[in-house]
């Protein structure tokens, strides 16, 4: 005995059979709205979605499309990769949407210090030398150094701040970061020109001159401490 068709094979066999009609009706009566009934209908959808017995149906939907026409969202993606782009960057461009990444990096690596740890002891060259590379081409500097230069470095400074002495480390949101510095701030990052320290002394020491740095750096080292 034959399998019996039910209402629901057969409006899908019409559907299958006139997409391409009834796509571009459904196109054509979208172009025609006003701009108050597109945000009318925008809004409406956008309170649909956010159910979440609505959205577990859509999900649901999207799956059963995936496994009968695994290539479906491909082609839908090639067909509509402008429009996507276009999409992705004006999300990018979103305060909120750059405040949820924001706080969801951080809670990230406030839940896995070992994680990032390893990451910077791993790429924490090519992190500095990149930096500089971006700095140096907006500035028209020369940079000549390399990745093996930086360990060069490391190895010779026992893995200490050249400013100050004091051990650096490799974790991120800390004074003692690991980071570029240039002897001499208006010459590029040549191999003469750079050493590695911490990120305080960086920033503290600016566009000084390494004299004038050594000699704060002292005072302080010798002031008395305060009552």
């Amino acid at each position: 005995m034959g399998c019996v068709k039910t209402r629901k094979d057969y409006d899908r066999e019409r559907y299958l059979k006139n997409k391409a009609k009834i796509l571009a009706r459904q196109k054509a009566r979208y172009a025609a709205l006003t701009p108050e009934e597109r945000a009318r209908r925008n809004e409406y959808g956008k309170k649909w979605r956010s159910k979440p017995e609505n959205r577990a149906k859509d999900r649901l939907r999207a799956k059963k499309r995936s496994e009968t026409n695994p290539d479906y969202a491909r082609r839908w993606y090639l067909q509509n990769r402008e429009r996507v782009l276009a999409k992705v960057k004006l999300r990018a461009k979103d305060p909120r949407v750059i405040a949820r990444r924001r706080e969801t990096q951080r809670r990230w690596e406030a839940a896995h210090p070992e994680k990032i740890r390893a990451k910077m002891e791993k790429g924490w060259a090519f992190k500095l030398l990149r930096s500089a590379r971006h700095t140096s081409k907006r500035k028209g500097r020369i940079v000549s150094i390399d990745v093996a230069l930086l360990h060069a470095l490391l190895e010779k400074q026992g893995g200490a701040c050249y400013w100050t002495g004091v051990p650096m480390l490799f974790s991120q949101n800390s004074p003692w970061t690991i980071s570029l510095d240039r002897l001499d701030s208006d010459g590029g990052y040549t191999h003469s020109n750079v050493v590695l320290c911490s990120w305080w002394a960086n920033h503290a020491k600016g566009r000084m001159s390494g004299e004038k740095f050594r000699e704060i750096i002292e005072k302080i080292r010798t002031a008395p401490p305060r009552p």
